[in-house]
């Protein structure tokens, strides 16, 4: 693949499914400019059945929803565009995910029940972050509040 050529890879967020039979992760590269691409894979444990899900240039947070689904800030085409997807690992199309009240990207994670997912955004111009419930079901976004977020935490922590 020429995407590769000179390219510096690295593999990070990784994480386990519910019951701990498959795990995601993604695979890195950034080749001389200062921008790095992403794609989605997911395996067995042992690192058999090697899946890749996404290939679009961009993925970034995400998290489980059962077993078999992610949800996954990510650019699965150019057609698709940049929203919030679930990700079927066995081979279902990319479907977005409450696109009309999560615009932007943030740190998704599914309570345990499933029931809701907590989301946040990255600071504005003020550096105030909102934090927010979703209702998969419905889609509807309840804002809980916006945080300050100090200057100090800017970037990876």
């Amino acid at each position: 693949d020429d995407r590769f050529t000179g390219a510096y890879h690295w593999v990070n967020h990784l994480q386990f499914n519910p019951s701990a039979t498959r795990f995601v992760f993604l695979h890195r590269w950034r080749t001389n400019d200062l921008a790095f691409t992403t794609r989605m894979y997911t395996a067995k444990p042992d690192g058999s059945d090697l899946r890749l899900h996404l290939d679009g240039g961009s993925v970034s947070h995400f998290d489980w929803r059962d077993d078999d689904t992610l949800l996954a800030w990510a650019t699965p085409s150019k057609e698709l565009g940049r929203h919030f997807f679930l990700v079927d690992v066995n081979g279902k199309p990319p479907a977005k995910f409450a696109a009309d009240t999560l615009t932007v990207d943030g740190h998704c994670s599914y309570s345990p029940d499933r029931r809701w997912v907590l989301n946040d955004t990255y600071p504005d111009r003020d550096r105030k972050q909102t934090l927010m419930l979703v209702d998969p079901a419905t889609g509807r976004r309840f804002d809980l509040n916006r945080f300050h977020s100090p200057p100090a935490f800017t970037g990876p922590v």
